[in-house]
C-alpha cells in the first residue's frame, strides 16, 4: 500500500512541475522587497567543479533578503559557518 501511495505522490509532483513549467505558466519577475519569507535550500557540499560559485550564492541572496527585512529561514550566516565545518571535516578524514 505504501508503494502505491508514494507513486501517487510522485505522479502529483511531476504533474505539478509540468504545470509550473508548461507553456501556459505565468512568469513574473519579482524583487527581494516583494518577499515576506524566504526558505533557503542549498547544499554547498554538492556545488563543486564548474558550479563552485553556487556554494555561496544562496547564502549571499539570503543575506541580501535579510537586509531588506525578509524573514529568512535557514539563517544564511549559520549556513556560511556550515561550509567551513564541511571543509574541516574533509581534512580530518584524510
Amino acid at each position: 500500500m505504501k508503494l502505491i501511495e508514494s507513486q501517487i505522490v510522485n505522479n502529483i509532483r511531476v504533474l505539478y512541475l509540468n504545470i509550473l513549467q508548461g507553456k501556459k505558466a505565468v512568469q513574473e519577475r519579482i524583487t527581494v522587497d516583494d518577499l515576506d519569507i524566504l526558505m533557503l535550500r542549498s547544499d554547498p557540499a554538492n556545488e563543486t567543479g564548474t558550479r563552485s560559485w553556487a556554494a555561496t550564492a544562496g547564502i549571499n541572496f539570503g543575506r541580501i533578503a535579510m537586509r531588506h527585512g525578509v524573514i529568512v529561514l535557514n539563517d544564511p550566516n549559520g549556513l556560511a559557518k556550515a561550509i567551513n565545518k564541511l571543509i574541516s571535516n574533509y581534512f580530518l578524514k584524510k
